[in-house]
């Protein structure tokens, strides 16, 4: 198992199909994808024994955006341009 590739800013990053992206930012909402065929993401959750971070798995190749949601007004934080290969 690869480790994840930690997002905390806007940036642009190339993937490999079989990575995950974990989201480092704290008081996130939500993210989303721009092509569900590309990431699948994962929402921040707590199952009563543990606290999860938002994220994604790289399942398809291609070029999406990954966005980041959170704050007060639970708006966008910051998006990644994502390439994955």
């Amino acid at each position: 198992m690869l480790p994840p590739i930690f997002i905390s800013q806007a940036e642009d990053i190339t993937v490999k199909v079989g990575d995950t992206l974990y989201v480092t930012t704290p008081n996130v909402s939500k993210v989303t994808t721009g092509d569900p065929r590309i990431l699948k993401v994962t929402q921040a959750r707590n199952d009563g024994s543990a606290s999860y971070a938002p994220g994604a798995a790289v399942v398809g190749a291609g070029t999406t955006t990954f966005s980041v949601y959170g704050g007060i007004t639970n708006s966008v934080m910051y998006v990644v341009n994502v390439t994955a290969k």
